[in-house]
């Protein structure tokens, strides 16, 4: 009992603590109240009874010991057990609660309530138009841009690519013949890391989970100062003057101011996947020096204008009023609940950070679903989307993850089963985004009649405290069932094909040209 209560302290001070009203605070602080109880009566009975002998008192420490640490090595040997026999509770219930719901809003409601969400909105696309696309919850989402976290990786691959295409790279280029700072794995100095090394996460360039000061290097003043305040954390105010290669000549080497031992993977450059947003970071600025301009204005001339994503921006402060609030969703003591962020603006992008619509997210897919072409434009050419889309295998990603093209993810082609669930049947390709406050996801599946996938965008994420359980039952099961809706649009829009060949080709076509997403 006294470790339980030391526990709480240590969460305490560690500003993890955050209360609110709910069935679970309530059932916590009456286990609480009952350990009060129980060591106040012990403490009395200890206390008021004739005391023992050093004997007995000696054999009964020691039981308590032994059953003591009997207990912690059976929870430490099962933790695993432990965690997935509560991922499936929580998962069939959420499941249970929303099976009976056909309509496909209805259930998304039903799941929005379930988690908590205030807002999300989604859409669905088949081949080359927009099918389905609808806000819900409290804001106006449809039309409010979310942070797309980690997707931005595959808008990064696909600017290195198109640079690749004009010549102005080789994929199996040495990227130190472009920067201004030396960039080599500390252990292997001898092993050039290239683009493609890059591109597909296996430059052993870690992932920033242990430096707060990468990711306070870039996140922003306002939102690192609430971190600061949530986390106790303090960050050296010399950070925030220096230039990228700065920072990087002192990130990425023993003896630099801000290099941590697991700044780089115990791997040669080349041989393992290790996802690292630090490595699409440098393929940012990699597009800023052999481009010639400002990532940001690479972005907006050769993406964003042809792809006509008029509502996607790399400056959200710019336009505040058009962005949806920020929620930070904390799992932990006497905490299940959402609590407002600050929006902030990004020193720079390349691993996340880009700001967009899902009607102007749905253009790029398209992009991508179609081998490179919207609307006449050609992002890419087709063998070069089919070489971004071309899985590298790895031992190392996503549970689901069989490979990792050039920020592209390709999962499992069969149906996924966790506890007699299934998960996003049918195999898809493509990223998913978290960061603070927003989860994102834009998936797709490619199939011999054509395609169709989904973007998902919330204004609810867990990076300051990682919920599972939450992430499992809603959030997975919410693009789960985008993706099986996609999936009917698809099949019927193939039926209706089938049947319009017959009787009048042209007429078919005109019917699908005209119709509109519907929205909400």
């Amino acid at each position: 009992m006294l470790a339980l209560f030391a526990g709480v302290v240590i969460a305490v001070t560690n500003h993890t603590f955050i209360f609110s009203f709910s069935t679970y605070n309530i059932t916590a602080i009456i286990v609480l109240l009952s350990a009060v109880v129980c060591i106040y009566f012990s403490l009395r009975s200890y206390l008021e009874l004739p005391p023992f002998g050093w004997i007995k008192s000696t054999l009964g420490i020691g039981c308590l010991l032994a059953v003591s640490a009997l207990a912690v090595w059976q929870v430490s040997a099962n933790e695993m057990q432990v965690v997935n026999y509560n991922l499936e509770q929580v998962i069939h219930g959420v499941v249970t609660r929303t099976g009976d719901i056909d309509q496909l809003d209805e259930k998304i409601e039903a799941l929005m309530d379930e988690g908590d969400i205030s807002s999300l909105v989604a859409a669905i696309v088949v081949d080359d138009e927009i099918v389905w696309m609808r806000g819900f919850g409290e804001q106006d989402t449809l039309d409010k841009m979310h942070d797309n976290g980690s997707i931005t990786k595959s808008f990064v691959a696909t600017a290195v690519l198109q640079l690749y295409e004009r010549g102005l790279i080789d994929l199996d280029d040495d990227v130190n013949d472009y920067l201004p700072f030396n960039f080599r794995h500390p252990d292997y100095p001898d092993v050039p890391i290239t683009f493609q090394m890059l591109l597909s996460n296996r430059s052993c360039l870690s992932h920033h989970d242990g430096s707060y000061d990468y990711r306070a290097y870039f996140m922003g003043s306002s939102l690192r100062q609430w971190s600061e305040a949530k986390r106790g954390w303090e960050v050296p105010d010399e950070l925030e003057g220096l230039t990228y290669p700065e920072f990087m000549t002192e990130y990425l080497y023993p003896g630099g101011t801000y290099y941590q031992p697991d700044t780089w993977s115990n791997c040669r450059p080349g041989t393992e996947f290790v996802y690292s947003t630090p490595g699409f970071d440098l393929l940012g600025y990699l597009v800023e020096q052999v481009g010639g301009q400002s990532f940001n204005d690479y972005l907006h001339e050769n993406i964003f204008i042809p792809l006509k994503m008029t509502n996607t921006a790399t400056t959200p402060l710019d336009h505040p009023e058009n962005i949806a609030v920020p929620y930070e969703r904390f799992y932990g003591v006497l905490a299940k609940t959402n609590v407002q962020i600050p929006l902030s603006q990004r020193r720079r992008i390349g691993g996340g950070g880009l700001y967009s619509t899902v009607g102007d997210m749905a253009n790029f897919l398209i992009a991508h679903m179609n081998q490179g072409e919207f609307e006449g434009y050609q992002l890419l050419q087709p063998e070069t989307v089919a070489l971004m889309h071309t899985p590298i295998k790895s031992n190392g990603g996503d549970f689901m993850q069989t490979g990792y093209g050039y920020g592209w993810g390709i999962y499992k082609e069969d149906l996924h089963q966790m506890w007699d669930i299934t998960f996003r049947p049918r195999g898809f390709q493509g990223h998913g985004g978290r960061t603070w406050g927003y989860s994102s996801a834009m998936y797709m599946v490619d199939d011999a009649e054509g395609s169709y996938g989904y973007i998902l965008l919330m204004n609810h994420s867990m990076v300051e405290s990682i919920d599972p359980p939450w992430f499992f039952s809603i959030q997975m099961n919410i693009q789960d069932i985008l993706l099986g809706e996609a999936h009917r649009y698809f099949q019927d829009s193939q039926n209706r094909l089938s049947g319009e060949i017959i009787s009048n080709p042209g007429e078919g076509r005109q019917e699908r040209e005209g119709s509109q997403p519907e929205k909400k």
